[in-house]
C-alpha cells in the first residue's frame, strides 16, 4: 500500500504506521501496537494523542489498562475537510496579516536610510546638512509647520535667513495657529500658504531626503534618506499646496485668513463687495471684529475700498474713525440682502458668510480673484438689472430656458425651490418638462436639505439633468444660475424675492470656476494610454464592467498587454457587457470568452465618448484627439445613474449576439 498520501495530508510516518497497526489489531494495548507498527515504546504514547487529537484513534480502559482502536477509514476525509476549514480561515487571517508583514518591511528598509538627531545642536546639523543638498535656484518644501518654541523659531530664523543668503527658495504651508511664530513674522519665506489644519510635525523635503520634526516636548528630529520617501511627500505638499479653497469657521480664522489677506495683498490693498456688520447689518461682534482689523491695517498704511450692502447701518460702527484712514467705500447701486462678503486681494479672496460664527471661503487662486478685481470694479462704476418678486424670478428662468439651444447647459449652484427644500412648485416642474423636451442640459449644486424632496420629483432632474449638493450651510437663501456669459443671482427674501442678471463674460468665469472647483471635488481628468491601461487594472479588480460604445482602441494599441490582461480576466471570472455599433462586430474585444456584446447603438456613436461603468465608478474615454482623454468620476450616485442608462440600452432589443 502508499501510505505517501496519507503523509502528504498531514500524518507524520509513525502516525500512518500506528493508524494502519489498529486497523489490522483492532482494539489493542500499547505493547501489540508497538510490536506491530515498530514505533518506539517511548513515544508511543506521544503518537497515539495526536492521533486521537485528529480523531483518528478512540480508547477504552478495561482491566485498569486502555486498550486503543481505529477510527472508521471514512474519518480521514472528514478529517481532511477539517484541515481544508481551518486552512481556508488561515488564508483569510494571513490576508489581514500580510499587509502589516509589508508595512514592517518597508518600515525597516526605511530604518536603514534614517538618522535621528536630538537636541537643538542636532536638529541645527540636520537643517544645515540638508541645506548643503541645494544649490542656489534650486528650492525645498516644507508643510504642516505647527507653533514652535521662542528657542526653536530663533533657530529656524537663523536658518532662513541663511537659505536666503544661499538664494535657495521655499514654499511653506504653515498652520494658522503658527501664524504669529517668530519665524513666520519675518517673511522669509518664497511662498506661504496657511491651513487651519492642525498638524503635530513639520515635514521638509530637501531632494531625496526628509527632516521630520514632531511638536514635542523632547527635541528630536527624524531625517530619512530616500528618493521614494521625499517623492511620496512631495506629491502630498503639490496637492496641499495646489488646493483652490479651504473652509473654516469661527472669528479666530477670520482673524487669520484676514491677515494673510493682509500680507498678501500689498500695497493694493483689500476691496470689500457686499460689506457690512454681520448679517443683520448692526452685529456687534462683527463691528468689533473689523475694529481689530483696521487696527492691524491703518499702522501699514494698506488702502481699503469697499462696497456697502444697501441697508447697512453704518450709525452701528464701533470706530468710524478706521473708516477714515486710507479708506473709499460706496454702497451697492442695488439692494442685496445676502449674507456673503467678498474680500479681494491680490493674488487670494475671501467669501465670508456671516452667520452668528462666520464661514470662510478662502480662494487661493490668481486667476479668480482676478476675476473678482474685474468685476469689483465694474460694479463699482455700472448698474446692474434688477428683477423682484416670484414674477420677476419666474421671468428670469423663462429667460434663461428660451436662450438656451438643445445640447446646450447650464448650471447652478445653491439650487433650491425659492429658497425652501420641502416641496418644488408647480411652475418649476413646468419648467423642467419643458428644458426636457427641448433637450437643454443641468447641472445643479442643490443646497443640503433638499435631498428627500429631490427623490421624490427625480423625474424632473434625472432626465438630461446631474445633481450634486453643497456642504451645509454654504448658498442657503442665495442662488446663481450661470450660463451663455450670464449670471442670474437670485436672493430668496420670505417677503420679495430679487434677482440680478449680470450680462458680464468676466463675471460668469468667476463663478463658472467656482462652480467647476464645488463640482468637481470627485472628478478627475486622465490623458494617455498608461491612463487607460491603469483603468482597465481597477476594472479587472471591480470584477465586472459595464460598456457603453467600446470600439476596442486600447485592445488595438496595445495589444501585447491585452491579451496579458485578458488571460487574467477569464481566470478570475471577470464578467463585461458592451452595448455598442454594428461597426464593431468581429473586433476582438467581441471574441473574449468573457464578453456579452449587443449591437443596439446607431453608427454615428462611433464619434462619441465610451462610458464605462464599473465598482462604484464612472469613466468616460473621447479618443477624437487620438491621444485617449479620461474623466473619471468616483460617487456612487452617478454610478447609479449611469448604471441606469447602461440597462435601458441593453434592453432595447433581443438576445444577445457575440
Amino acid at each position: 500500500m502508499d501510505t505517501r498520501l496519507l503523509e502528504d495530508i498531514g500524518l507524520t510516518k509513525s502516525e500512518v504506521g500506528v493508524y494502519l497497526a489498529l486497523l489490522d489489531l483492532g482494539s489493542s494495548s500499547t505493547g501489540k501496537i508497538v510490536d506491530k507498527s515498530g514505533a518506539s515504546s517511548s513515544k508511543i504514547y506521544e503518537i497515539l494523542d495526536r492521533l486521537i487529537q485528529k480523531g483518528l484513534v478512540s480508547f477504552v480502559v478495561k482491566g485498569g489498562v486502555k486498550h486503543f482502536e481505529a477510527a472508521p477509514p471514512d474519518r480521514i476525509l472528514d478529517y481532511v475537510e477539517e484541515r481544508e476549514k481551518e486552512m481556508s480561515q488561515q488564508k483569510e487571517a494571513l490576508k489581514s496579516l500580510v499587509p502589516e508583514l509589508k508595512l514592517k518591511q518597508s518600515l525597516a528598509k526605511h530604518a536603514s536610510e534614517a538618522t535621528i538627531y536630538k537636541g537643538v545642536k542636532g536638529i541645527e546639523t540636520a537643517y544645515y546638512s540638508a541645506l548643503a543638498l541645494l544649490k542656489a535656484g534650486e528650492e525645498y518644501v516644507v508643510m504642516g509647520i505647527p507653533p514652535r518654541s521662542l528657542e526653536m523659531n530663533r533657530v529656524y530664523l537663523r536658518f532662513e535667513k541663511e537659505r536666503n543668503r544661499r538664494k535657495i527658495r521655499c514654499r511653506a504651508i504653515i498652520n494658522e495657529a503658527a501664524k504669529d511664530d517668530l519665524q513666520v513674522k519675518e517673511h522669509l519665506f518664497t511662498a506661504v500658504r496657511f491651513t487651519p489644519e492642525i498638524t503635530p510635525a513639520s515635514i521638509n523635503i530637501f531632494k531625496s531626503r526628509v527632516l521630520i520634526v514632531p511638536e514635542s516636548k523632547d527635541l528630536f528630529l527624524i531625517a530619512i534618506d530616500s528618493e521614494e520617501v521625499a517623492e511620496s511627500f512631495r506629491v502630498q505638499f503639490e496637492r496641499w499646496w495646489s488646493q483652490d479653497t479651504v473652509v473654516s469657521k469661527g472669528f479666530k480664522a477670520f482673524d487669520k485668513a484676514m491677515d494673510s489677506l493682509l500680507d498678501e495683498a500689498g500695497q493694493r490693498g483689500i476691496w470689500a463687495l457686499n460689506a457690512t456688520f454681520g448679517a443683520s447689518g448692526h452685529d456687534k461682534k462683527y463691528g468689533a471684529f473689523f475694529a481689530r482689523f483696521h487696527k492691524r491695517r491703518i499702522p501699514r498704511k494698506l488702502p481699503y475700498r469697499l462696497l456697502w450692502r444697501q441697508g447697512t447701518d453704518l450709525s452701528a460702527n464701533p470706530s468710524p474713525e478706521s473708516y477714515t484712514e486710507h479708506v473709499e467705500h460706496k454702497f451697492l447701486p442695488f439692494k442685496l440682502d445676502s449674507p456673503v462678503e467678498t474680500f479681494i486681494g491680490r493674488k487670494t479672496s475671501l467669501m465670508v458668510v456671516q452667520e452668528p460664527e462666520p464661514t470662510i471661503i478662502s480662494i487661493n487662486n490668481e486667476r479668480v480673484t482676478k476675476s473678482f478685481i474685474e468685476t469689483f470694479e465694474n460694479l463699482w462704476s455700472q448698474e446692474v438689472t434688477v428683477l423682484r418678486g416670484i414674477e420677476g424670478a419666474n421671468a428670469a428662468w423663462n429667460m434663461m430656458l428660451d436662450s438656451l439651444k438643445a445640447g446646450e447647459e447650464y448650471y447652478v449652484m445653491g439650487a433650491s425651490w425659492y429658497g425652501k427644500t420641502d416641496a418644488v412648485p408647480q411652475f418649476l416642474k413646468d419648467f423642467h418638462e419643458r428644458r426636457i423636451k427641448k433637450g437643454v442640459k443641468a447641472k445643479l449644486l442643490f443646497v443640503a436639505g433638499a435631498e428627500k424632496t429631490l427623490r421624490q420629483n427625480k423625474k424632473f432632474y434625472s432626465m438630461l439633468g446631474q445633481v450634486r449638493f453643497l456642504p451645509q450651510g454654504i448658498y442657503e437663501g442665495i442662488q446663481f444660475n450661470l450660463y451663455k456669459n450670464k449670471v442670474l443671482f437670485f436672493v430668496w427674501r420670505e417677503k420679495e424675492p430679487i434677482v440680478f442678471i449680470i450680462d458680464d463674460e468676466r463675471m460668469y468665469q468667476t463663478f463658472k470656476t467656482y462652480f467647476d472647483g464645488l463640482w468637481g471635488q470627485d472628478v478627475r481628468v486622465l490623458k494617455g494610454l498608461d491612463a487607460v491601461q491603469s483603468i482597465f487594472e481597477e476594472m479587472l479588480e471591480a470584477g465586472s464592467c459595464d460598456y457603453i460604445g467600446a470600439r476596442g482602441y486600447f485592445i488595438d494599441r496595445r495589444p501585447e498587454y491585452s491579451k496579458d490582461w485578458a488571460k487574467r480576466a477569464q481566470a478570475s471570472g471577470f464578467r463585461l457587457r458592451n452595448v455598442t455599433d454594428e461597426g464593431v462586430r468581429g473586433h476582438p474585444i467581441t471574441k473574449l470568452p468573457f464578453v456579452e456584446t449587443r449591437y443596439t447603438l446607431p453608427m454615428a456613436f462611433a464619434d462619441w465618448s465610451v462610458f464605462w461603468i464599473y465598482g462604484n465608478k464612472v469613466v468616460i474615454t473621447n479618443w477624437a484627439q487620438g491621444e485617449p482623454l479620461c474623466i473619471v468620476i468616483e460617487n456612487p450616485q452617478m454610478h447609479a445613474l449611469y448604471k441606469k442608462q447602461f440597462e435601458v440600452l441593453w434592453n432595447l432589443t433581443g438576445p444577445a449576439a457575440r
